[in-house]
C-alpha cells in the first residue's frame, strides 16, 4: 500500500530531557534504570525540523504537526521559532507537562494561536496527586501547570486536559473533570497506563478496573456533560474492557490500525517511525529524505500487515486507539453511505 501524499499528520520529538520524571513514562520514570547524560541532552537540531517541513509541504497531505519527545518539548531553546513556522503550514498540538514557562508569549504577534492546542499532561487532581505521579518536579509543578491552562485559555488556545491513569489516581476521575470545568479547558482525555515488567506495580486490580466502569466512569460521564465538556471516556471505557486482559491497554483486534496513511513520527536522532511504537522503525534521515522513507517498500509492508489484522506485540498496548477509534468510524460511516 503506497499513499498519493504525505501524511496528514507528523510526530516530531524534539527534545529527550525531561523537568520531571512521571512514573509511568517509558524514559524517565524512577521505576527504570536511569539513561545516559548524553541521551537526555539530545534533542532535534531546529535546521532538521524547518528541512522537514518543507519537504512535508511539498509532499502534500499534511493537516496537523505534534510537537512532543521522549521528554519536555517546551525545554528546546528554539521552540518559538519552530512554532512559528509549524503554524504557518497546519494545526499544531503540543504535549506538555505546563512547567515551563509557556513559549506562546513569544509569537502571538505573529501567528494565529487559534491554530494551536495543548495537550497538557496533568495525571493528578490536586497537588499530592500531581506531586506522586511527577516525582522529581520543582514545589509549585502543579500550580506551574494550572497557569500554563489559564494563560493558554486566555490566549484563546485550544487546551486538553490529559489524565493517563494508574492504580494511585483512578479513583479521582470526576475530580478531574471538576478540575477541567474549573479551568476552562475545552477537553480532558482519558488513557490507561501502557506499562512493562517496570512499571507493572502501576496497574489497575481487577477490583478497581471493575469500579471505574461500573461507577467512576459513569459519575465522570455525568459530571462532564453537566459541564458541556469534550471527553473520550467513551473511548477510556474500551481501554478499561480490554484491560480485563492482563497486559493489555488497547482492543486493536476489534478497532484494527489505520494509521498507516495518515501518520508518522521522527525522533530527536532522525529516525522515522510508523508510530508510538519504537519497535517499528520505517528508516533514518541520514541514510533517505523522509519522502522516500514514507513511500518505500519497508513502510508498504507494513502498512499491509496491519491492514490484514496482523499486529505486532506492542499494538495490545497501542498508545494511539483512540486516533484509531476515530478513523474506524470514520470508515464505517464511509462505508454506511456506500
Amino acid at each position: 500500500m503506497i499513499p498519493q501524499k504525505g501524511p496528514s499528520t507528523v510526530h516530531f520529538d524534539l527534545c529527550n530531557a525531561c523537568n520531571t520524571r512521571c512514573c509511568t513514562c517509558w524514559h524517565h520514570s524512577p521505576l527504570r534504570p536511569a539513561l545516559s547524560p548524553e541521551w537526555k541532552r539530545q534533542c532535534l537540531p531546529a535546521e532538521r525540523f524547518f528541512k522537514l517541513l518543507d519537504e512535508l509541504n511539498h509532499l502534500g497531505g499534511l493537516q496537523q504537526i505534534i510537537l512532543s519527545g521522549m521528554g519536555e518539548p517546551t525545554l528546546h531553546k528554539d521552540l518559538p521559532q519552530m512554532l512559528e513556522r509549524a503554524l504557518q503550514l497546519a494545526r499544531v498540538t503540543v504535549i506538555t507537562n505546563g512547567i515551563a514557562d509557556p513559549p506562546w508569549a513569544n509569537i502571538a504577534q505573529n501567528c494565529d494561536l487559534s491554530r494551536l492546542e495543548l495537550l497538557l499532561s496533568v495525571c493528578g487532581y490536586d497537588n499530592d496527586s500531581w506531586v506522586q505521579f511527577h516525582n522529581a518536579t520543582p514545589p509549585d509543578g502543579f500550580e506551574r501547570a494550572l497557569h500554563t491552562a489559564r494563560t493558554a485559555r486566555a490566549c484563546g488556545i485550544r487546551v486538553k486536559m490529559v489524565q493517563v491513569i494508574t492504580k494511585h489516581n483512578f479513583a479521582g476521575l470526576p475530580k478531574m473533570i471538576q478540575l477541567a470545568a474549573d479551568l476552562n479547558l475545552n477537553a480532558v482525555s482519558f488513557k490507561l497506563a501502557s506499562l512493562d515488567a517496570c512499571t507493572a506495580e502501576l496497574a489497575l486490580s481487577e477490583e478497581d478496573r471493575k469500579r471505574c466502569l461500573q461507577i467512576l466512569v459513569p459519575r465522570a460521564k455525568g459530571l462532564a456533560n453537566a459541564k458541556g465538556l469534550e471527553t473520550d471516556l467513551d473511548g477510556f471505557a474500551e481501554q478499561l474492557e480490554s484491560a480485563a486482559d492482563s497486559g493489555r491497554t488497547a482492543p486493536i483486534e476489534k478497532v484494527g490500525c489505520h494509521l498507516g496513511l495518515r501518520y508518522a513520527r521522527i525522533d530527536v536522532e532522525g529516525a522515522v517511525y510508523f508510530c508510538c511504537n519504537t519497535a517499528l522503525k520505517m528508516g533514518h534521515l541520514a541514510e533517505s529524505p523522509f519522502s522516500e522513507i514514507w513511500m518505500g517498500p519497508t513502510w508498504s509492508q507494513t502498512r499491509d500487515q496491519l491492514a490484514a489484522g496482523h499486529f505486532f506485540e506492542g499494538c495490545k498496548c497501542c498508545g494511539k486507539i483512540k486516533q484509531n477509534l476515530k478513523l474506524a468510524q470514520k470508515l464505517a460511516q464511509t462505508k454506511a453511505h456506500v
